[in-house]
């Protein structure tokens, strides 16, 4: 198995010679994602200038707080009062756009009970 290094943007990684430079696996085994990680970095900063999370991204938030209420055994109001306060909003639809990706993982890693017990 390979290791999977990410390196800052602009940083860049030696393969052997003849091999691809560039977000590819180098003969070493390594990968280097280097084109990821500025992509990263891109893609947050044109989420930053969107003041509100987008349909697609409100549909996306639902989904996983529906998921998460029946994962859990707690109601969608429960789920969803969670979410609005740990991002500090009276309202799914009013979390910033920058903050779409924490509210994901959020939910991802929620644990309800374990914040109301």
């Amino acid at each position: 198995m390979s290791k999977i290094k990410e390196p800052s943007f602009g940083e860049q990684f030696p393969c052997k010679e003849g091999a691809p430079s560039s977000g590819t696996a180098c003969p070493t085994g390594d990968v280097y994602l280097s084109g990821l990680a500025a992509l990263r970095g891109e893609l947050a900063a044109l989420r930053a200038d969107e003041p509100v999370l987008n349909k697609l991204e409100r549909v996306s938030v639902n989904a996983l707080i529906t998921y998460a209420a029946y994962d859990t055994g707690v109601s969608e109001d429960v789920v969803r009062a969670i979410v609005e306060t740990r991002f500090n909003v009276d309202d799914i639809s009013k979390i910033q756009g920058c903050d779409y990706e924490d509210v994901i993982r959020y939910l991802v890693d929620l644990n309800p009970k374990a914040i109301i017990n």
